[in-house]
Protein backbone atom coordinates (compact mmCIF):
# COMPACT_ATOMS: atom_id res chain seq x y z
CA UNK A 1 0.00 0.00 0.00
CA UNK A 2 1.36 3.34 -0.97
CA UNK A 3 2.05 5.72 1.92
CA UNK A 4 0.90 9.25 1.24
CA UNK A 5 3.11 12.50 2.06
CA UNK A 6 1.20 15.40 3.35
CA UNK A 7 3.37 19.02 4.09
CA UNK A 8 1.71 20.73 6.71
CA UNK A 9 2.20 24.01 6.70
CA UNK A 10 1.64 25.88 10.48
CA UNK A 11 3.42 26.07 13.89
CA UNK A 12 5.25 22.86 14.00
CA UNK A 13 4.82 19.62 15.73
CA UNK A 14 5.34 18.94 19.67
CA UNK A 15 8.02 16.77 19.36
CA UNK A 16 8.31 15.96 23.25
CA UNK A 17 6.77 13.55 25.31
CA UNK A 18 5.63 10.76 23.05
CA UNK A 19 5.68 12.31 19.73
CA UNK A 20 7.63 10.79 16.97
CA UNK A 21 10.80 13.14 16.77
CA UNK A 22 11.68 11.52 13.49
CA UNK A 23 9.45 13.43 11.25
CA UNK A 24 10.93 15.70 8.32
CA UNK A 25 10.53 19.46 8.31
CA UNK A 26 12.00 22.68 8.79
CA UNK A 27 11.20 26.34 10.33
CA UNK A 28 10.86 29.45 8.16
CA UNK A 29 12.23 33.35 9.99
CA UNK A 30 12.16 36.28 9.10
CA UNK A 31 15.26 38.46 10.10
CA UNK A 32 15.53 41.83 8.69
CA UNK A 33 12.99 41.42 6.33
CA UNK A 34 15.14 38.52 4.83
CA UNK A 35 13.65 34.43 5.24
CA UNK A 36 15.94 32.44 7.08
CA UNK A 37 15.37 27.84 6.99
CA UNK A 38 16.37 26.37 10.01
CA UNK A 39 15.98 22.63 9.28
CA UNK A 40 14.68 19.58 10.99
CA UNK A 41 13.97 22.55 14.22
CA UNK A 42 9.93 22.85 14.32
CA UNK A 43 8.61 22.73 17.85
CA UNK A 44 5.32 23.78 18.63
CA UNK A 45 4.21 25.82 20.89
CA UNK A 46 0.96 26.83 20.15
CA UNK A 47 0.19 23.24 19.74
CA UNK A 48 -2.27 24.48 16.58
CA UNK A 49 -0.04 22.34 13.89
CA UNK A 50 -0.11 19.55 16.29
CA UNK A 51 -3.83 19.12 16.33
CA UNK A 52 -3.84 19.62 12.53
CA UNK A 53 -1.35 16.36 12.72
CA UNK A 54 -3.24 14.50 15.17
CA UNK A 55 -6.31 15.39 12.85
CA UNK A 56 -5.12 13.50 10.09
CA UNK A 57 -2.98 11.21 12.08
CA UNK A 58 -6.72 9.93 13.22
CA UNK A 59 -7.93 9.55 10.01
CA UNK A 60 -4.94 8.08 8.28
CA UNK A 61 -2.45 6.87 10.30
CA UNK A 62 -0.54 5.59 7.39
CA UNK A 63 0.84 8.70 6.47
CA UNK A 64 4.10 10.56 5.78
CA UNK A 65 4.43 14.31 7.22
CA UNK A 66 6.94 16.76 6.37
CA UNK A 67 6.24 19.96 9.12
CA UNK A 68 6.68 23.60 7.72
CA UNK A 69 6.74 25.68 10.59
CA UNK A 70 5.88 29.64 9.78
CA UNK A 71 3.66 30.38 12.75
CA UNK A 72 6.02 31.64 15.60
CA UNK A 73 5.29 31.00 19.17
CA UNK A 74 3.24 34.20 19.07
CA UNK A 75 1.05 32.80 16.34
CA UNK A 76 2.04 35.41 14.40
CA UNK A 77 3.09 34.68 10.43
CA UNK A 78 2.83 36.43 6.84
CA UNK A 79 1.87 36.12 3.50
CA UNK A 80 5.53 36.37 2.42
CA UNK A 81 6.86 33.11 5.03
CA UNK A 82 3.46 30.96 3.06
CA UNK A 83 4.52 31.91 -0.16
CA UNK A 84 8.78 30.64 0.59
CA UNK A 85 7.11 27.70 2.32
CA UNK A 86 5.29 26.73 -0.83
CA UNK A 87 8.38 27.20 -3.08
CA UNK A 88 10.54 25.02 -0.45
CA UNK A 89 8.31 22.82 -0.69
CA UNK A 90 8.70 22.30 -4.64
CA UNK A 91 11.62 20.24 -3.55
CA UNK A 92 9.49 17.39 -1.94
CA UNK A 93 7.88 14.96 -3.31
CA UNK A 94 4.23 15.74 -1.74
CA UNK A 95 0.79 14.22 -2.21
CA UNK A 96 -0.72 17.22 0.06
CA UNK A 97 -0.58 20.31 1.29
CA UNK A 98 -2.61 21.32 4.47
CA UNK A 99 -2.40 25.27 5.53
CA UNK A 100 -5.57 25.71 8.19
CA UNK A 101 -4.27 29.29 7.81
CA UNK A 102 -4.92 32.16 5.63
CA UNK A 103 -4.25 35.58 4.26
CA UNK A 104 -5.65 38.87 2.93
CA UNK A 105 -3.96 38.24 -0.05
CA UNK A 106 -2.95 42.33 -0.10
CA UNK A 107 0.96 40.66 -0.21
CA UNK A 108 2.86 38.87 -2.21
CA UNK A 109 -0.20 37.10 -3.97
CA UNK A 110 1.47 36.54 -7.35
CA UNK A 111 4.46 34.64 -6.19
CA UNK A 112 1.90 32.95 -3.69
CA UNK A 113 0.14 31.90 -6.65
CA UNK A 114 3.01 30.85 -9.31
CA UNK A 115 3.77 28.56 -6.06
CA UNK A 116 0.54 26.55 -5.83
CA UNK A 117 0.11 26.53 -9.44
CA UNK A 118 3.89 24.95 -9.61
CA UNK A 119 2.55 22.35 -6.70
CA UNK A 120 -0.68 22.09 -8.79
CA UNK A 121 1.28 21.06 -12.19
CA UNK A 122 3.10 17.97 -10.25
CA UNK A 123 -0.17 16.82 -9.25
CA UNK A 124 -0.17 17.96 -5.64
CA UNK A 125 -3.43 19.08 -3.89
CA UNK A 126 -3.67 22.06 -1.88
CA UNK A 127 -6.06 21.71 0.79
CA UNK A 128 -6.79 25.75 2.43
CA UNK A 129 -9.07 26.92 5.21
CA UNK A 130 -11.05 29.69 4.28
CA UNK A 131 -10.08 32.90 6.98
CA UNK A 132 -12.46 32.25 9.92
CA UNK A 133 -13.47 35.70 9.23
CA UNK A 134 -14.72 34.76 5.61
CA UNK A 135 -18.10 32.79 6.72
CA UNK A 136 -19.56 33.86 3.54
CA UNK A 137 -16.68 32.60 1.80
CA UNK A 138 -16.52 35.51 -0.21
CA UNK A 139 -13.86 37.99 1.97
CA UNK A 140 -10.00 37.75 0.43
CA UNK A 141 -8.96 34.77 1.76
CA UNK A 142 -5.75 33.05 -0.18
CA UNK A 143 -4.82 30.60 -1.16
CA UNK A 144 -8.31 29.37 -0.81
CA UNK A 145 -10.19 31.15 -3.15
CA UNK A 146 -7.39 30.36 -5.80
CA UNK A 147 -9.14 28.15 -8.62
CA UNK A 148 -6.73 25.40 -8.03
CA UNK A 149 -6.91 25.47 -4.19
CA UNK A 150 -9.50 23.47 -2.58
CA UNK A 151 -10.72 26.23 -0.16
CA UNK A 152 -12.11 24.36 3.17
CA UNK A 153 -15.23 26.23 5.57
CA UNK A 154 -15.84 24.64 8.96
CA UNK A 155 -19.84 24.15 9.58
CA UNK A 156 -21.59 21.97 12.72
CA UNK A 157 -22.92 18.52 12.18
CA UNK A 158 -22.87 17.64 15.29
CA UNK A 159 -20.51 15.13 16.36
CA UNK A 160 -20.08 14.09 12.64
CA UNK A 161 -16.69 14.07 12.63
CA UNK A 162 -15.87 13.01 8.68
CA UNK A 163 -19.12 14.69 7.05
CA UNK A 164 -18.36 17.46 4.44
CA UNK A 165 -20.51 18.86 1.37
CA UNK A 166 -18.47 19.86 -2.18
CA UNK A 167 -19.26 22.70 -3.50
CA UNK A 168 -18.08 22.58 -7.24
CA UNK A 169 -18.86 26.00 -8.43
CA UNK A 170 -15.62 28.04 -6.80
CA UNK A 171 -14.13 24.15 -5.48
CA UNK A 172 -14.88 24.76 -2.00
CA UNK A 173 -16.18 22.39 0.92
CA UNK A 174 -18.49 22.17 3.85
CA UNK A 175 -16.69 19.68 6.62
CA UNK A 176 -17.17 19.29 9.91
CA UNK A 177 -15.89 21.85 12.27
CA UNK A 178 -17.30 20.60 15.06
CA UNK A 179 -14.94 20.67 18.18
CA UNK A 180 -12.96 17.14 18.65
CA UNK A 181 -11.30 16.16 21.62
CA UNK A 182 -7.65 15.12 21.03
CA UNK A 183 -5.08 13.73 23.68
CA UNK A 184 -1.67 15.46 23.39
CA UNK A 185 0.19 14.14 26.07
CA UNK A 186 -1.26 10.97 27.74
CA UNK A 187 -3.09 12.14 30.92
CA UNK A 188 -1.72 14.97 31.17
CA UNK A 189 -3.30 17.78 28.29
CA UNK A 190 -7.02 17.25 26.55
CA UNK A 191 -7.52 19.96 24.02
CA UNK A 192 -10.58 20.12 21.72
CA UNK A 193 -9.94 21.51 17.94
CA UNK A 194 -12.79 22.77 16.14
CA UNK A 195 -13.73 25.24 13.20
CA UNK A 196 -12.24 26.42 9.90
CA UNK A 197 -8.66 24.53 10.76
CA UNK A 198 -10.02 21.21 12.14
CA UNK A 199 -12.36 21.06 9.10
CA UNK A 200 -9.09 21.45 6.41
CA UNK A 201 -7.01 19.05 8.13
CA UNK A 202 -9.67 16.23 8.05
CA UNK A 203 -10.49 16.95 4.18
CA UNK A 204 -6.72 16.29 4.08
CA UNK A 205 -6.83 13.08 6.13
CA UNK A 206 -10.28 11.90 4.07
CA UNK A 207 -8.08 12.84 0.78
CA UNK A 208 -5.03 10.78 1.71
CA UNK A 209 -7.31 7.84 2.58
CA UNK A 210 -8.17 7.94 -1.19
CA UNK A 211 -4.87 7.84 -2.31
CA UNK A 212 -3.67 4.56 0.15
CA UNK A 213 -6.88 3.25 -1.28
CA UNK A 214 -6.15 4.06 -5.25
CA UNK A 215 -2.35 3.82 -5.10
CA UNK A 216 -2.16 7.45 -6.82
CA UNK A 217 -4.70 9.20 -8.46
CA UNK A 218 -5.01 12.27 -10.75
CA UNK A 219 -6.32 15.51 -9.27
CA UNK A 220 -9.32 15.72 -11.28
CA UNK A 221 -10.05 11.60 -10.43
CA UNK A 222 -9.59 12.11 -7.09
CA UNK A 223 -11.97 15.15 -6.68
CA UNK A 224 -14.92 13.48 -8.79
CA UNK A 225 -14.09 10.60 -5.82
CA UNK A 226 -14.18 13.18 -3.05
CA UNK A 227 -17.22 14.36 -4.74
CA UNK A 228 -19.12 11.09 -5.09
CA UNK A 229 -18.24 10.17 -1.31
CA UNK A 230 -19.52 13.02 0.40
CA UNK A 231 -22.10 13.41 3.06
CA UNK A 232 -25.65 12.92 1.51
CA UNK A 233 -28.01 13.99 4.51
CA UNK A 234 -25.96 15.31 6.94
CA UNK A 235 -27.49 18.51 8.17
CA UNK A 236 -24.97 21.74 8.56
CA UNK A 237 -25.38 23.97 10.99
CA UNK A 238 -24.51 27.62 11.02
CA UNK A 239 -23.12 28.66 15.00
CA UNK A 240 -26.37 30.03 16.32
CA UNK A 241 -28.47 27.51 15.09
CA UNK A 242 -25.80 25.24 16.78
CA UNK A 243 -26.61 26.26 19.65
CA UNK A 244 -30.34 26.08 19.75
CA UNK A 245 -30.13 22.55 18.64
CA UNK A 246 -27.89 21.86 21.91
CA UNK A 247 -30.36 23.68 23.93
CA UNK A 248 -33.36 22.05 22.69
CA UNK A 249 -31.92 18.88 23.95
CA UNK A 250 -31.10 19.61 27.45
CA UNK A 251 -34.86 19.68 28.14
CA UNK A 252 -35.34 15.67 27.41
CA UNK A 253 -32.30 14.51 29.09
CA UNK A 254 -32.99 13.01 32.64
CA UNK A 255 -30.22 12.98 35.08
CA UNK A 256 -29.22 11.97 38.23
CA UNK A 257 -30.23 15.17 40.21
CA UNK A 258 -26.68 13.94 42.52
CA UNK A 259 -24.96 13.82 39.47
CA UNK A 260 -26.12 17.06 38.24
CA UNK A 261 -25.66 18.84 41.04
CA UNK A 262 -21.88 17.78 41.55
CA UNK A 263 -21.56 19.24 38.12
CA UNK A 264 -23.02 22.47 38.63
CA UNK A 265 -20.97 23.23 42.35
CA UNK A 266 -18.00 21.70 40.55
CA UNK A 267 -19.03 24.57 37.72
CA UNK A 268 -18.93 27.40 40.13
CA UNK A 269 -15.73 26.31 42.21
CA UNK A 270 -14.06 26.29 38.88
CA UNK A 271 -14.82 29.46 37.34
CA UNK A 272 -16.35 31.20 40.38
CA UNK A 273 -19.93 31.69 38.57
CA UNK A 274 -22.52 32.26 41.49
CA UNK A 275 -25.79 32.03 39.61
CA UNK A 276 -26.65 28.26 39.62
CA UNK A 277 -29.63 28.82 37.90
CA UNK A 278 -28.36 30.42 34.87
CA UNK A 279 -25.84 27.27 34.77
CA UNK A 280 -28.70 24.57 35.07
CA UNK A 281 -30.45 26.18 32.42
CA UNK A 282 -28.08 27.45 29.92
CA UNK A 283 -25.14 26.05 27.48
CA UNK A 284 -22.02 26.44 29.10
CA UNK A 285 -20.49 27.81 26.26
CA UNK A 286 -22.29 30.42 24.82
CA UNK A 287 -24.51 31.25 27.76
CA UNK A 288 -21.85 30.70 30.68
CA UNK A 289 -19.06 31.73 28.41
CA UNK A 290 -17.05 28.56 29.73
CA UNK A 291 -14.48 27.73 26.99
CA UNK A 292 -13.67 23.89 26.43
CA UNK A 293 -11.07 23.75 28.39
CA UNK A 294 -12.62 24.60 31.35
CA UNK A 295 -15.44 22.40 30.95
CA UNK A 296 -12.97 19.81 30.72
CA UNK A 297 -11.48 20.52 34.33
CA UNK A 298 -14.99 20.51 35.74
CA UNK A 299 -15.55 16.83 33.56
CA UNK A 300 -12.48 16.04 35.60
CA UNK A 301 -13.26 17.75 39.35
CA UNK A 302 -16.68 16.16 39.26
CA UNK A 303 -15.96 12.61 38.58
CA UNK A 304 -13.37 12.28 40.67
CA UNK A 305 -16.01 14.18 43.74
CA UNK A 306 -18.48 10.55 42.35
CA UNK A 307 -15.28 8.66 42.74
CA UNK A 308 -16.01 7.82 39.56
CA UNK A 309 -13.20 6.79 36.71
CA UNK A 310 -13.39 9.70 34.16
CA UNK A 311 -12.36 8.36 30.52
CA UNK A 312 -12.15 10.44 27.17
CA UNK A 313 -13.36 7.94 25.13
CA UNK A 314 -16.25 9.44 22.62
CA UNK A 315 -16.09 12.52 24.79
CA UNK A 316 -17.36 14.89 22.32
CA UNK A 317 -18.00 19.25 22.84
CA UNK A 318 -21.91 18.00 22.88
CA UNK A 319 -21.42 16.41 25.87
CA UNK A 320 -19.96 18.98 28.02
CA UNK A 321 -22.04 21.60 26.21
CA UNK A 322 -24.77 21.60 28.93
CA UNK A 323 -25.01 21.14 32.62
CA UNK A 324 -27.37 18.34 32.20
CA UNK A 325 -25.56 16.54 28.93
CA UNK A 326 -22.37 16.74 31.12
CA UNK A 327 -24.26 14.82 33.84
CA UNK A 328 -26.00 12.83 31.60
CA UNK A 329 -22.67 11.28 30.37
CA UNK A 330 -20.82 11.21 33.75
CA UNK A 331 -24.20 8.58 34.84
CA UNK A 332 -22.91 6.62 31.92
CA UNK A 333 -19.49 6.02 33.18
Amino acid sequence: MPKPTIAIIDSGLKVSGHYVQSIEGFTLLIDNLEVHLVDKKYDDELMHGTLCYHTIKEINPNVKFIICKIVNDSGKSNSLLLAVALEQLLLFDINIINISLATDGKNHLERLKRACDEHIKRGTIIVSSYANISSNMCLSSYPALFNNVLGVKGVYLCDDHCSYKVITDNLSVQASGDPQLFELEEDIDYRFFSGNSKATAMVSGILSTYITDYNTMEFNNLLKEFERRQSKNAKMYNEMDFIKYIQSLQGIIKVDREILNCVLETTVRINKFADVSKIEQGCLFSDININADSCIKIYMSACKSLNKHYSFHNLTYNDVSTAYRLASYISQI
